[in-house]
């Protein structure tokens, strides 16, 4: 089949070359005599083209001569002319020539196969047998003839002086054609072609790569076919390289990319059968390497010394075996992929996997890209041994991070194929933990905890750092997962049986269940921290002082004593900034903890520079278990100062980071941040937060009380923003003090004493007061802002609005010195609502430009469109400066929902149909009914017309659906 292909390769593809050349036997016997050049790449066709010219020549009864060169024979002179002479037509040419002619030809033809003739022959009569070869080919092409030299790159020095001498003299009647590879052609022969090109005497035919089209001919398939052009594109257009991977292919379906057919790989190792020792491990080490390669590394895969090297890679360039690379001079390539995967097929299996281990081990030391390690860790576990465990784990530890779906195959390899003799117990288990790092990574965090589970099973005690590390993974992984009451028993239970003298492990361990504490047991919590400090500052090291301080801070905090909290956060920030990554990187839940600790102590800067810096850590070191914890306090941190935009792409992260995992409490509160990010940017229409908020509190496991508060808080404020307070103020004390922690606690009784005011209840003025003495308590600025915050609601509440707005206003500065722009906001537009209800209408503007402001910047637009509301109030109240403040404070004891339902009813609205306009349900629109009539003191939607009518006239119900407006 080939080779009917073949055939086709010079009568149809390189049908116009051939044409050229039949019309040069057409007229040999009147021509003047002609070299023909026949160049090309290994395996272009040039053996076949001159053959399907010979045969055309034979069919028109023309004589052909043809003579042949091996790279065996190069040092013989004259060689291929000798073969010429050997032929059949040559005895009775010779008994024509001149007796001294022919007498120095049969001498010639007398010497033994094989031996140089320039041994027997003076250099005279070198001279005198090149004049007589030329006769001899005069006489020969007395009626026309064809000669042939083939792989004339391999040609003796003699026999490329000849040629010369025929380019420049040439031969009537005689078509000379010279079939060679150009690349490893001597300079000598490619300037005599060249310059017989100038002369004229010399005509050139290049047979370069195919295109799809002349591919598509010679396999007989169509121009558009995806396998053709697959083939087309791996064998570069080469016909022998694409006829034998077709054949292959047709053979061999399933894999026919890296197959070498059978006789391509003959041919190509009889070229590298003529090597010499160097050139022969140098191309085996560089066809182990791959199809690119550098000196350092064949020199480090062969070891061998680099100049050696260097010098059997240029003889192996010069016999065309491999190439440098156009665009560096550093780096090689086989000529073709073909070539190297025959070589390196025919390399022994062992001596292949020294030599993938050596450029792994080489590459490893380069910190090489990790596409490059991939290629000799796949080699490594084809064939994997016992002990190649350290130097595949070196690489994993690099291949983790980018590509943790083939790290997980990998080890899953690893862990089956390393005995489980007590040899190996260690090394077994380091792969077992490494697999569980990479779960995490891939989204299984609970199989990664109980395959520590089982490492730390199988390890009854020793060694103690490998099984230290187990536990740390473990009890993290457990409390990623919301087992915190299992992972302080896990560690605790180690630490109990941990024998003395292992100090670097009980260190480890002390900080490990000092950060799985139960913080609703602050006590025993901060006992445990500060131990473990005591132990850190005796024995451990710069980075287990600093986690402990950390710790020792937030149990501080927790249990309400906010000034040892922020002096230990102030010595423990300049030692952590100063720890490098690689020491921080195993221990990212301590930037992650100092980050909420920095956060709840109003220090946001600080927070989100230590969030950032643990995300970064996390991501690049594989922690991905931490990612939640960490996106979470950026959610918080860009809330509080305003970024809500950001808080909410951080807060999704957190969710779908935790969704990965399995962390369903985690999911809890990324969507409780995202509730809160909701009510704060979502205008009117606040059912985004609320359903954000109820699918928080669904999804909190029971057991999960810590994280109650948090989702909890989040549904009160997403529900009292809807205008539903009752139900916010039950939400709120069903939950109980417990269940907030203490540096929450100032903002549950805000929100608590808002909803209360609403709806007039007298508790506003109890959760004040609680709020003062927790802000008193703490001491944190961010608390007296939010007590702050409680009292003007309260005051409010009671209609003493001048007091009210001057608590709002206190609450807004303290909000603006710690930088909480949305809370500051929130304040500023309260204090403007109580300005106008107070009757010191010239504050307003100012108040309501900061307000908005503040709003606007921070995307608050929940706060925007309650500040426009007021705008609005502020320009169409009837009768302006002159309007008594009693009848402004009507419309002021109204929230912004209930001055725009007070609206639409009093024009006639129908209850199904307010509750359509405002997306609300009719039982909301009711209840808001219900408040309004008793804050206005009317009975009946006639009597709320009527007072409408009388305050704003017609201007109030021309625009009835004003902006929505937060209530505080």
């Amino acid at each position: 089949m080939n080779e009917a292909r073949l055939q086709s390769l010079s009568n149809s593809v390189y049908r116009a070359e051939m044409g050229t050349l039949t019309e040069m036997l057409d007229a040999v016997d009147r021509q003047r005599g002609r070299v023909i050049e026949v160049a090309g790449d290994p395996g272009a066709g040039k053996t076949r083209f001159v053959a399907a010219l010979v045969r055309e020549a034979e069919r028109r009864k023309i004589d052909v001569l043809v003579g042949r060169c091996s790279e065996s024979e190069k040092g013989i002179s004259f060689n291929p002319f000798v073969e010429i002479l050997r032929s059949r037509r040559a005895p009775g040419v010779l008994d024509k020539l001149p007796a001294a002619c022919a007498e120095i030809l049969r001498t010639l033809l007398s010497q033994p196969s094989g031996v140089d003739v320039r041994k027997g022959f003076s250099e005279s009569e070198l001279a005198r047998l090149k004049h007589s070869l030329h006769v001899f080919l005069a006489h020969c092409a007395s009626s026309g003839i064809l000669a042939v030299l083939d792989d004339f790159q391999h040609a003796d020095t003699k026999s490329v002086e000849f040629l010369d001498h025929l380019a420049r003299f040439p031969i009537p009647r005689l078509l000379l054609v010279v079939a060679h590879r150009q690349r490893q052609a001597s300079a000598r022969l490619r300037s005599t072609l060249s310059h017989g090109v100038e002369l004229g005497t010399v005509e050139r035919v290049r047979l370069g790569p195919l295109s799809v089209g002349q591919s598509a001919e010679i396999l007989g398939m169509a121009p558009d076919d995806r396998e053709l052009r697959r083939l087309h594109r791996q064998s570069g257009g080469v016909p022998a390289y694409l006829l034998a991977l077709a054949q292959v292919g047709n053979r061999d379906r399933p894999n026919p990319m890296g197959a070498v057919h059978d006789d391509q790989a003959d041919r190509l190792l009889g070229e590298v059968e003529a090597l010499d020792t160097a050139q022969h491990v140098v191309l085996k080490a560089a066809a182990v390497i791959g199809d690119r390669f550098d000196l350092d590394t064949v020199a480090a895969a062969a070891q061998m010394e680099g100049a050696q090297v260097a010098v059997a890679v240029s003889g192996l360039m010069a016999r065309d075996l491999v190439r440098q690379e156009a665009d560096s001079q550093l780096r090689y390539t086989f000529r073709h992929s073909t070539v190297r995967r025959a070589v390196r097929r025919h390399t022994d299996p062992d001596w292949r996997g020294s030599v993938n281990r050596r450029i792994l081990e080489v590459l490893l030391d380069r910190n090489a890209h990790v596409d490059d390690l991939c290629v000799y860790v796949e080699r490594l576990l084809g064939r994997p041994r016992p002990d190649d465990l350290g130097l595949l784990s070196r690489a994993l530890e690099r291949v983790i991070v980018v590509s943790p779906v083939k790290a997980v195959r990998w080890l899953e390899l690893m862990v089956k194929v390393t005995p489980s003799s007590e040899r190996y117990r260690a090394e077994r288990a380091v792969i077992r933990l490494q697999l569980a790092r990479v779960l995490v990574v891939t989204g299984q965090a609970a199989r990664s905890r109980d395959i520590c589970r089982e490492v730390l099973s199988d390890m009854p005690g020793e060694p103690r750092e490998v099984r230290a590390a187990a536990v740390v993974l473990c009890v993290q992984l457990e409390c990623a997962l919301g087992g915190q009451a299992e992972a302080g028993q896990m560690v605790q239970q180690e630490l109990d049986q941990m024998p003395p003298g292992a100090s670097a492990q009980r260190m480890q361990l002390m900080l490990a269940r000092a950060y799985a504490g139960d913080q609703r047991d602050t006590a025993t919590s901060r006992i445990l921290a500060e131990r473990c400090l005591r132990l850190a500052i005796s024995q451990g090291s710069r980075t287990d002082w600093a986690g402990a301080l950390i710790a020792v801070a937030r149990d501080r905090l927790f249990d309400g004593d906010v000034r040892s909290a922020t002096e230990a956060v102030d010595a423990c920030v300049p030692m952590v900034d100063r720890l490098p990554h690689a020491e921080l990187a195993p221990r990212v839940e301590f930037l992650a903890t100092l980050g909420w600790v920095e956060l709840y102590l109003d220090r946001f800067a600080d927070a989100e520079r230590h969030f950032l810096r643990g995300r970064t850590l996390a991501r690049s070191h594989g922690h991905h278990h931490h990612l939640p914890s960490l996106m979470l306090g950026l959610s918080t941190t860009y809330s509080q100062v305003g970024r809500l935009d950001e808080a909410m792409r951080a807060a999704v992260e957190a969710d779908l980071a935790a969704r990965d995992m399995g962390a369903v409490h985690m999911r809890s509160l990324a969507l409780a941040c995202q509730s809160t990010c909701a009510t704060a940017m979502d205008g009117r229409n606040q059912k985004r937060s609320v359903d954000l908020a109820e699918r928080s509190l669904a999804l909190l496991p029971a057991d999960f009380a810590f994280g109650r508060g948090p989702a909890m808080v989040a549904v009160a404020e997403a529900v009292l923003e809807a205008g539903e307070p009752h139900r916010c103020m039950a939400l709120m004390q069903n939950m109980g003090d417990a269940a907030v922690p203490l540096a929450q606690r100032a903002r549950c009784l805000e929100v608590l004493a808002a909803a209360a005011a609403m709806v007039g209840a007298a508790a506003a003025d109890a959760w004040a007061a609680e709020s003062v003495a927790t802000a008193a308590r703490t001491g944190v600025r961010s608390h007296r802002g939010f007590a702050l915050g409680a009292q003007a609601h309260a005051l409010r509440a009671k209609g003493h609005h001048r007091r009210a707005k001057e608590f709002y206003r206190e609450a807004a500065r303290v909000f603006a010195q710690v930088g909480m722009d949305v809370s500051q906001a929130r304040m500023t537009a309260l204090a403007a609502q109580c300005a106008m209800a107070s009757g010191a209408r010239g504050e307003v503007p100012a108040l309501l430009a900061l307000a908005e402001d503040l709003a606007r910047r921070s995307g608050a637009w929940r706060t925007y469109e309650h500040v426009r509301a007021l705008r609005w109030e502020l320009d169409h109240s009837a009768g302006g400066e002159e309007e008594s403040a009693e009848e402004e404070s009507g419309w002021c004891l109204l929230t912004a929902r209930e001055a725009e339902i007070a609206r639409l009813a009093g024009s006639g609205e129908r209850t199904k149909d307010i509750a359509l306009r405002l997306s609300l349900s009719p039982r909301t629109v009711e209840a808001h009914l219900t408040h309004i009539y008793r804050k206005l003191q009317v009975k009946s939607r006639a009597q709320l017309a009527s007072w409408i009518s009388e305050r704003s006239g017609s201007r109030a119900t021309a625009d009835g659906t004003s902006g929505s407006t937060a209530s505080g």
